[in-house]
């Protein structure tokens, strides 16, 4: 459980990093490329915090 809620915080973390660089990315296309990858590494964090919680 306890490894869960680290790759968890760390995917979290991760997700912060990306959209942190979305902000600054001056391409259009690479700023939605960047927001959609965010997206989906917080999708999966949600989901480990979540099994983490659960177990």
């Amino acid at each position: 459980m306890r490894t869960l809620l680290i790759i968890g915080a760390g995917l979290g973390a991760i997700a912060l990093v990306l959209l942190l660089a979305a902000l600054r990315a001056k391409d259009p296309a690479g700023r939605r490329r960047l927001n959609v990858i965010a997206l989906v590494v917080l999708l999966v964090s949600l989901v480990v915090n979540v099994v983490a919680a659960l177990t």
